[in-house]
């Protein structure tokens, strides 16, 4: 059964080590991160860059000279903050970041920023967004 406690669930669990070492004591507190997906060999951009949903999307990438482009990328495991790239970009791209909008009383301009897609080898998607030894947060 779920507690709150100053706006916090906590969940009590029971695990097993495989191995247990003698610096592991019985009664001693424990953070542990639970994976509930993993992927490896994929690219790894803010959730912010990538529009669309499902396994097709797009990202805008900065080209030569400043240049702007939009690109279809195929998705992976998407969290929170972060979306794994399967396939669409090439790793040290740089891509468009929408991170706000400033309204004003004639338009909507969206704030903008930069990142790059790095590579990842494999990790996990942690519950609540991308963690549990994955892919950032």
């Amino acid at each position: 059964v779920a507690t709150t406690s100053s706006g916090l669930v906590s969940y009590p669990v029971t695990f097993a080590l495989d191995d247990t070492a003698s610096k592991v004591l019985p009664g001693m507190s424990v953070s542990l991160a639970v994976v509930t997906a993993q992927q490896s060999g994929v690219l790894n951009v803010p959730s912010a860059a990538v529009h669309g949903s499902g396994t097709r999307a797009t990202v805008t990438v900065v080209g030569a000279g400043g240049r702007q482009r939009t690109v279809t990328v195929t998705l992976g495991l998407r969290g929170d903050t972060t979306t794994a790239i399967l396939s669409g970009l090439i790793a040290g791209q740089t891509v468009v970041l929408v991170t706000a909008s400033a309204t004003s009383s004639a338009a909507t301009s969206p704030l903008t920023g930069f990142a790059r897609a790095r590579a990842f080898g494999g990790g996990g998607l942690g519950g609540g967004g991308l963690g549990g030894g994955g892919l950032g947060g």
